[in-house]
């Protein structure tokens, strides 16, 4: 125990400012990180927590190299035969260090990386929507949309799909869309569109409508065409319905009266063109 006190103690030294330029501190926490064994159970977990919140300050000062340094040492700090937690909560841990790894290397624009640290963090904690969507952004910085796609289909389907599930699709469509994936964001928010009961679902219809308009008149080089009224009439459908359940309050949000107006536009300029197509089903819609 007083071996263990002399141990933290050093270590706290060697994370001090005062050692922030000596390049020997890494070798040596790396050496009581593999002597663990000869520490006291609280004593690791006393490690554990330092190294954690060392490698949680280098990440908000964006410095991920560094984060990765110490989470990673971090992460070796809590196997179940320590005794430390129980078992699920050091699993919980674990993949936690896992998700922070795969972030710095996004960071880092390395996403073969960061996909490897994901998927072992998501066999801890399969059904962790975090892990989801860390995912998600991998496979669109390596260009594979279609399994990104198959990503959002995961989360959307889900038996428990609730307002998690619906952050995690709009956090997907803002990836997407900042990158210029803009099919990808659009099935982002159709997912949100889906598995969304209705509240604060104003702003979702608008930017999705707007996406699909913008997006397939750019690509066509024509104006608005059935295909895309088609498109917009079965969202504005599934809205109108949403709507009518949860009521204009909860489903505009604290938008004011702009997006009811919007939406009202938006629904008459869309019957207007369609019929002007000689689509009168989605005109009548």
């Amino acid at each position: 125990e007083q071996y263990s006190g002399v141990i933290l103690r050093h270590v706290d030294f060697l994370m001090s400012p005062a050692c922030s330029e000596f390049k020997g501190r890494f070798e040596q926490i790396e050496v009581i990180v593999n002597q663990q064994h000869k520490l006291t159970v609280e004593a690791v977990q006393e490690l554990h927590h330092i190294l954690w919140n060392a490698g949680t300050a280098a990440f908000q000062n964006k410095d991920m190299r560094l984060a990765m340094t110490w989470v990673e040492r971090s992460s070796r700090l809590f196997p179940a035969e320590n005794g430390i937690q129980e078992e699920a909560e050091v699993r919980e841990n674990h993949a936690k260090c896992l998700r922070v790894m795969a972030h710095c290397h996004l960071v880092l624009n390395d996403p073969t990386s960061a996909l490897s640290f994901v998927q072992r963090a998501t066999k801890i904690e399969p059904e962790s929507l975090f892990c989801r969507t860390l995912e998600f952004r991998c496979h669109l910085m390596l260009g594979d949309d279609a399994a990104a796609s198959h990503v959002l289909q995961d989360i959307s389907s889900r038996s428990t799909a609730d307002e998690t599930c619906q952050s995690s699709l709009e956090l997907c469509a803002q990836c997407a869309f900042e990158i210029d994936k803009t099919e990808v964001a659009t099935k982002a928010l159709e997912a949100v569109l889906t598995v969304s009961r209705g509240q604060n679902l104003g702003i979702i219809v608008r930017n999705l409508v707007k996406l699909v308009l913008n997006n397939e008149s750019k690509e066509a080089q024509v104006t608005t065409s059935v295909v895309q009224l088609i498109r917009v009439c079965n969202y504005l459908r599934i809205a109108g319905e949403k709507l009518k359940q949860v009521g204009p309050v909860e489903f505009f949000g604290q938008q004011g009266s702009e997006e009811p107006t919007w939406f009202h536009s938006v629904c008459w300029n869309c019957g207007k063109e369609a019929a002007l197509q000689g689509d009168f089903s989605s005109a009548q819609q």
